[in-house]
């Protein structure tokens, strides 16, 4: 009888307990692309071990009693233990809180990330959820970009740059490099790429030496499929790695112009897109600074000034162009000759950082003017990735016209691999192959036939010499030519 009556107690206690439970439902945000994932954790380990914290939060949350949202954000950086924030509205007790932070970070076996951060947050709703939409979570709790995005946005200009070329070294690349690796591909272009990454080679060589200078990336740009985005981060990754943010940019915004199927790339090309415009607010904000000395007149100072960017930031067009425009303002009295060296030295300096750049500098000829209006029309028709998108032949035809042959091969092969029947009367790939050639690739041009190949590229130049010669502005400049050289003769034969 006593016995039958303990066990009525137990069993009561026991069903009291679990009607006292309060309903828990979950809901999970991964913040880490699944390739990364794959990339940087044993996903073995990884899944089971996320089922494990999401019984016990579900588990100890249901014991509270009440309305609640909470929040719990679990965040394993690399090569460290995961640790667990939490946040609550309205908000629970420090020692609940602390108590369920203590639970998921003693759960065994926790896996470790090691190549990058991996994060996701849990929000759980406790009984009905806050009845009181206008309050907020307590303690706040940050998200990943969130920290990233204020962390960066705080920097001044040089610690920006730090901040980017860690982020991309530290990573960005060594997740790149994980994919391009022999285990998982078998496209050698591609695994030499990896390769280069993986060793650090941009280290010790060119960022031309290792891309456009290297068949090897041309092979591997022509082995990726169209969507993927591998490649193309991977030179993006290195210019950043190297200070050229500035030919980054350039291939990041027509990257960004075409459709990915790779979710990694689309993920880092935000990343990198917030890091890029945030970059260059600081750049456009000490151009303001410069030319207001200009404006001043104080020649001098606005000189100084840029001098003292580009020890930050070496690599800048727009520094190197302000710096020897503010000389130039200083030395206008000097002789014709040694203003001329000056805009000598700035158009190899601003173009070796970006060979696109649109500066207005003294046109010897016609041809010479032809290309400045070339390089106007890249700023009015290429400004935004829609724009790029749809006047992408005219952007790889100006590049090709200005001998910046990369660039243009880049173009011509995305026209390849996203726009093969737009441009029916234009051979595409005899453009791309020409480009090749210009760069001193002939290993992946042997593919194709070499005399059909020399027949176009014969003609690709007469076509390009003639859209010269038609073009208002080259003949309005001819003609003007034409008129000083009569003018000339004519007091000559009068004298």
């Amino acid at each position: 009888m006593r016995l039958g009556a303990l066990f009525c107690i137990i069993y009561l206690s026991f069903y009291s307990i679990v009607l006292a439970q309060t309903d828990v439902k979950l809901e999970v945000e991964y913040f880490t692309d699944d390739m990364v994932t794959v990339a940087t954790l044993d996903t073995n380990y990884l899944y089971t071990w996320n089922k494990r914290v999401f019984a016990s939060v579900k588990a100890f949350l249901a014991l509270e009693k009440g309305n609640h949202d909470v929040l719990i954000l679990v965040t394993m950086p690399k090569g460290k233990p995961a640790f667990v924030e939490v946040s609550s509205r309205p908000q629970l007790k420090k020692e609940t809180t602390d108590h369920l932070i203590r639970r998921i970070e003693a759960l065994s076996r926790p896996p470790r990330s090691s190549l990058t951060e991996y994060a996701y947050l849990i929000t759980a709703t406790i009984g009905k959820g806050c009845e009181d939409p206008q309050l907020k979570f307590l303690p706040k709790v940050a998200l990943p970009e969130e920290k990233a995005r204020a962390k960066f946005e705080a920097a001044d200009l040089s610690e920006k740059i730090t901040l980017f070329q860690s982020w991309v070294l530290e990573d960005v690349i060594p997740i790149l490099a994980y994919y391009e690796d022999t285990l998982r591909t078998e496209l050698k272009g591609v695994n030499s790429i990896g390769q280069m990454l993986s060793t650090k080679e941009f280290d010790r060589k060119s960022s031309n030496e290792l891309t456009i200078k290297n068949s090897e990336y041309w092979r591997a740009t022509m082995e990726i499929g169209s969507g993927n985005g591998l490649v193309i981060l991977s030179k993006i990754s290195i210019h950043v790695a190297k200070g050229e943010f500035d030919l980054a940019k350039r291939y990041l915004n027509v990257a960004e112009a075409f459709p990915e199927q790779n979710s990694m790339a689309l993920n880092f090309y935000k990343q990198f897109g917030f890091r890029m415009e945030w970059l260059y607010d600081d750049v456009r904000a000490q151009i303001r600074i410069g030319k207001k000395f200009q404006l001043e007149g104080d020649f001098e100072s606005a000189a100084l000034h840029f001098e003292a960017e580009l020890k930050k930031f070496p690599k800048s067009a727009d520094f190197n162009f302000e710096r020897y425009y503010s000389r130039s303002l200083l030395i206008s009295e000097h002789d014709p000759e040694y203003i001329i060296k000056l805009w000598k030295d700035c158009k190899e300096a601003v173009y070796s950082c970006d060979p696109l750049y649109n500066m207005n500098v003294p046109a010897k000829n016609s041809k010479d003017l032809y290309l400045m209006s070339k390089r106007h029309e890249i700023n009015l028709l290429f400004d935004n990735q829609v724009r790029i998108s749809e006047n992408i032949l005219e952007y790889a035809d100006i590049a090709l016209d200005l001998e910046v042959y990369g660039f243009a091969a880049h173009m011509y092969w995305l026209i390849i691999g996203n726009k093969p029947d737009a441009f029916p009367d234009r051979d595409i790939l005899a453009n791309y192959l020409y480009c090749l050639e210009k760069l001193g690739d002939t290993e992946n041009i042997r593919t194709f036939e070499e005399e059909y190949t020399r027949q176009k590229f014969k003609k690709i130049e007469r076509e390009r010499k003639q859209a010269m010669e038609n073009s208002p502005v080259y003949n309005r400049s001819k003609g003007i030519q034409n008129d000083k050289k009569k003018k000339k003769r004519e007091r000559k034969e009068k004298q």
